[in-house]
């Protein structure tokens, strides 16, 4: 392994066997790298309030509305 370079962060190596001396990420040819979602989360919490307060609204609206 010795010349090569970490899939994480680009640094060198340096003879280790198991781990980047320098991140931790674990050194094995064959773990694929899959792609990450970079971005902040807040997007997506948004929406999941915004779903969880319609819901809550068509729940009591269910209730108070009845004929």
């Amino acid at each position: 392994m010795s010349g090569s370079e970490c899939r994480e962060c680009g640094k060198d190596l340096a003879g280790s066997k198991t781990n980047c001396p320098h991140c931790g990420t674990p050194i094995n040819p064959n773990i694929p790298k899959y792609p990450t979602f970079g971005g902040s989360g807040w997007p997506i919490i948004v929406i999941w309030v915004l779903f969880i307060v319609f819901m809550a609204m068509l729940l009591v609206s269910m209730f108070t509305f009845r004929d």
